[in-house]
């Protein structure tokens, strides 16, 4: 559904959708995923508005699931996660 909303730019929304999901974290892949798409949301509303302060968020997001990935030997994430 967030990327519905990421397609249609309702961007807050789908941040908001994500944010929702109050017991990813208890799945780690799931919660690497859900960082990489708020990054992402965030990344394009960001581009959107032309605004320079929203990428220390996408910089947060991305660092902190680099970092899980790292740490659980997630390999293929990490890859993602980079590019």
């Amino acid at each position: 559904m967030a990327e519905v909303k990421r397609k249609t730019e309702d961007f807050k929304e789908g941040i908001s959708i994500l944010n929702d999901l109050r017991n990813s974290v208890n799945f780690p892949t799931f919660y690497l995923e859900k960082l990489r798409r708020i990054a992402a949301l965030l990344n394009e509303y960001t581009i959107k508005l032309g605004a320079v302060q929203k990428f220390d968020s996408v910089k947060l997001y991305l660092d902190s699931a680099i970092i899980l990935a790292r740490e659980l030997g997630l390999k293929n994430m990490q890859a993602i996660l980079y590019k």
